[in-house]
């Protein structure tokens, strides 16, 4: 099975805390076990742990380790490592969703070396964690199915640093690695590994091309390519594919612009406000079908508000805030999000300020750049899904998490709304205070929506009843063309 990549560049690293990156997610996930996984069927399932479970009443979560696992290298996963995979996460972003709410956490995050010991809500005897909570959870399970807690020996971290010591550990997941390009990763399945799902293929390609091209070519019966409907709206695939080769996803996805506050004109939230809308007027002049928004929340959620609910700057005075300033943006963007880069030039030109580019390419150096000033907005997306809103909410706004977001984790404000949404068990007041908390972030913060996205999966093989798994944003590449045999 060859899967194809349109959305993003290569993996920049094997840590797993970057596994939440775009660019790495896909490779993580085939190379490491996480705790608890999401089948084919959107059920929880787990090829470490023979059980797993939540008590609600007395707000434990038990874990028992499989025996007889392996990493790659021969080696065994102990429970320590598993236990590793939760603290770790603890110690590097101790706000993150039911991570925060483990018992005794902020003692234990006192000590100068955390990582030497657990925790007191973290128990292990034998093959078993128990971790206790110190209050209920809504879905505290799901959050262990994420890349971030891939499984990895705890000998590959620097106990004292924490930073990892092993440039790519052994693989502890379903595949290991056979060659590896820039363009082209080459998956073989392991043989010595026990499977939470059945897995057909011996061989998984991934192949990194643009959309554009991608379309261009015939698809065999064994590949799928993986876009989203920003790029594909944005192209010329629609004369080269036939509808009933390309299977859509619910539109849960949104693109955001990322301001650094600290480079003129956006210093203003009144500008930043001006200038989104006009980038989301352009967006739609160049991507009619496109689905331009204000808020943060898709339809699916509890929280969604349509854009005409939403008061707008009109004030033509602020386009005078923005002649001949500068604004710097990455000259070659990730390829997801280039045709709203497209939308920015077009609107910093015609507001008659000075574009700079920057031939930054990697993730990590256009957000060093950006950090630092020197590029004034980035374009990012995510997705919250409505199997737990409030969940992903708190965690996409977790500090530490995506650096991008770095300037919106001084806002006070927004951490105040997130604790008040975590604390509602009324579910006609939540929605009211996911409104409100919809209005604040587009309205008053440094991250403004533009647009709403579904993702998109193209095949010869896919069949309109083959249910491609929801329960997560990014379905495991060997969850697609199941009934295959290639």
């Amino acid at each position: 099975m060859t899967y194809i990549i349109t959305e993003t560049k290569g993996a920049d690293s094997f840590d797993p805390l970057n596994a939440d990156k775009t660019q790495n997610l896909f490779v993580m996930r085939m190379l490491y076990a996480t705790p608890i996984e999401v089948n084919a069927s959107n059920e929880l399932s787990s090829k470490v742990l023979s059980e797993f479970s939540y008590d609600p009443k007395t707000y434990q979560i038990t874990m028992i380790l499989n025996e007889n696992l392996n990493y790659l290298d021969g080696t065994a996963i102990t429970v320590d490592d598993l236990v590793f995979s939760i603290v770790r996460m603890a110690v590097n972003r101790p706000k993150f969703p039911v991570i925060k709410n483990i018992k005794g956490l902020q003692e234990w995050m006192k000590q100068s070396n955390p990582l030497l010991n657990y925790p007191q809500g973290i128990q292990v005897n034998g093959n078993k964690v128990t971790i206790t909570l110190s209050q209920p959870s809504a879905n505290p399970l799901f959050r262990f199915c994420l890349e971030l807690f891939s499984i990895i020996p705890k000998s590959c971290v620097d106990l004292n640093s924490g930073k990892l010591t092993c440039s790519m550990p052994p693989a502890s997941g379903n595949f290991s690695i056979l060659k590896k390009t820039e363009s082209e990763i080459v998956f073989t399945k392991r043989i010595d590994t026990v499977f939470s799902e059945p897995i057909k293929y011996e061989k998984i390609v991934f192949r990194y091309q643009t959309l554009e091209d991608s379309c261009k070519n015939k698809l065999n019966d064994a590949e799928v390519i993986a876009a989203n409907e920003l790029d594909f709206l944005n192209s010329k695939c629609a004369n080269f594919i036939k509808t009933e080769n390309i299977y859509w996803t619910p539109s849960s996805r949104f693109g955001i612009l990322r301001f650094n506050p600290n480079v003129e004109p956006f210093q203003d939230n009144v500008a930043r406000q001006y200038f989104s809308e006009l980038v989301r007027v352009e967006l739609k002049n160049r991507v009619p079908n496109l689905l331009v928004e204000r808020g943060l929340f898709s339809s699916l959620l509890p929280g969604y508000i349509s854009s005409d609910q939403f008061m707008t700057t009109v004030d033509s005075k602020v386009q005078l805030q923005f002649k001949n300033r500068h604004l710097t943006i990455p000259r070659n963007p990730i390829p997801g999000f280039k045709c709203i880069y497209e939308a920015i030039k077009s609107v910093a030109s015609d507001l008659s300020m000075n574009i700079i580019y920057s031939d930054e390419s990697s993730t990590s150096k256009v957000t060093e750049l950006f950090l630092s000033g020197r590029i004034s907005i980035v374009v990012g997306a995510s997705g919250f899904w409505a199997q737990d809103p409030v969940g992903d909410i708190s965690m996409w706004f977790t500090p530490n998490l995506h650096p991008t977001m770095t300037f919106a984790w001084n806002d006070s404000e927004i951490y105040r709304q997130i604790s008040s949404l975590e604390s509602e068990t009324d579910l006609k007041i939540l929605k009211e205070k996911l409104q409100i908390f919809n209005k604040y972030i587009s309205m008053k913060s440094v991250l403004i929506p533009i647009v709403h996205f579904r993702r998109l999966y193209i095949s010869n093989s896919i069949r309109k009843s083959d249910l491609i798994p929801q329960a997560v944003t990014s379905p495991a590449p060997w969850q697609f063309l199941v009934d295959m045999e290639k």
